[in-house]
């Protein structure tokens, strides 16, 4: 059933697109949107009193960044931007609860999470 689904999803997957150095999201923001990597590279930083503090270097496609905070609706608590020109392949909360309505919530959140 989560096959089914996953491919169901393609249908509200979106694509965006990031610039060298443009800030994907930041720290204390709320994601409206859950991100999956789909080519370059990402940079995953805390902002510091004197500076940043590199956590992680997203590059293989397929990466899903901030699905927790995404489905809980929790503030982030890092910050993410370009390293290179980035790809996402995105889902909107709104267009996910709009196909929420249509199948069961559980299993949704399996796919995503899986996906």
């Amino acid at each position: 059933m989560p096959d089914k689904i996953t491919d169901e999803l393609t249908i509200i997957v979106n694509t965006e697109f990031y610039y060298e150095n443009e800030e994907i999201f930041k720290a204390g923001d709320i994601p409206d949107k859950i991100f999956i990597l789909a080519s370059g590279q990402v940079e995953i930083y805390l902002k510091i009193a004197d500076g940043e503090l590199m956590l992680d270097t997203l590059e293989e496609p397929g990466c899903v960044m901030n699905q927790i905070n995404f489905l809980n609706k929790q503030k982030m608590l890092y910050c993410a931007r370009a390293k290179s020109d980035v790809e996402m392949l995105t889902i909107s909360h709104k267009d996910l609860m709009a196909y929420s309505e249509k199948t069961q919530l559980f299993q949704l959140k399996i796919a995503i999470e899986n996906f």
